[in-house]
């Protein structure tokens, strides 16, 4: 399971059409924004490759200028039914 907090950025003007967008995609819950143009969302997948499709697809949202990570986690040793599975990540074999 991956979880990540994103800072979305627009043209102030744009807020509104941004958050509707955003959520009607399902690709993220949006939390905060403020008049300067950012828009605070978090992002979960049950990959991290499934996590940065959605990051990707946010960024191709219409009047979005940037998307940029302000935190991740990814925790890989636990299974769908939260039990530890003892698995030791490849990258981590090295």
């Amino acid at each position: 399971m991956s979880v990540s907090g994103v800072i979305v950025r627009t043209m102030p003007e744009k807020v509104s059409d941004v958050i509707k967008s955003l959520e009607e995609s399902g690709l993220c819950d949006v939390f905060f924004s403020d008049a300067t143009g950012k828009i605070v969302v978090t992002i979960e997948g049950d990959t991290t490759e499934e996590e940065m499709r959605k990051f990707k697809e946010i960024q191709n949202i219409p009047d979005v200028i940037s998307v940029d990570l302000a935190y991740s986690h990814t925790d890989d040793n636990f299974n769908r039914n939260g039990k530890d599975t003892g698995d030791i990540p490849d990258f981590l074999k090295d």
